[in-house]
């Protein structure tokens, strides 16, 4: 643990001296369009329609030409699969190719930023951190979703669980249309409601 606690000393000692400010990440292609009012990460003329044997998909009700970014839309939650655990972040997804840095108390989450360790950790990591190599030896790549998307709902439940399973149990795909959220309010417990209430195409 010595040599890691020199090694990362050293790293930061670089850093602060500007020797890695040409190591950024892979930039966002940013939404270059007019965006919904309520929805700023969606482009204005993008609707929702249902269609029969597939359920729920966007539909553009105005043309758009080649080079539009429609959807800058960030992830709730995301899992790495296994070859890219060491190139992308364990909390954003980025691409940051080997200079990510890791969780202090396990080797199998990395972080682009020591904002996005935090909020990781506060979000979903803190459940996570004590079993998540033993995780990849049960599931598939984005089967690990499911579990990290339960502690990210149980965090925004303010970790009772009680409450949190009275919601779900009652509202369990009964419906719902995500294009009645007002992200200028951005409320991420009534993201994660509506979220559980989004019907899934089932096939017979």
């Amino acid at each position: 643990m010595a040599k890691l606690d020199t090694r990362e000393k050293n790293c930061r000692k670089k850093i602060d001296e500007g020797l890695a400010k040409d190591n950024v990440p892979c930039p966002r292609l940013g939404i270059n369009v007019e965006v919904n009012p309520k929805i700023p990460f969606l482009a204005k003329g993008i609707g929702m329609k249902h269609y029969s044997g597939s359920g729920r998909g966007l539909v553009a009700e105005r043309n758009f030409k080649a080079g539009d970014v429609i959807l800058d839309e960030k992830p709730i939650v995301g899992v790495v699969a296994w070859p890219y655990k060491y190139l992308n972040c364990s909390h954003c997804g980025i691409s940051n190719q080997h200079s990510l840095i890791p969780c202090p108390s396990c080797v199998m989450y990395m972080y682009c930023s020591e904002e996005c360790l935090a909020g990781d950790k506060r979000l979903t990591h803190r459940f996570e951190c004590g079993f998540g190599a033993q995780a990849e030896n049960t599931t598939f790549n984005s089967s690990n979703n499911a579990p990290k998307l339960f502690f990210y709902g149980l965090t925004l439940f303010n970790d009772d669980l009680n409450q949190m399973m009275e919601y779900c149990e009652k509202n369990a795909e009964i419906g719902a249309d995500p294009f009645t959220l007002d992200y200028t309010k951005y409320d991420p417990l009534e993201e994660f409601k509506m979220l559980h209430k989004a019907k899934l195409p089932r096939t017979p």
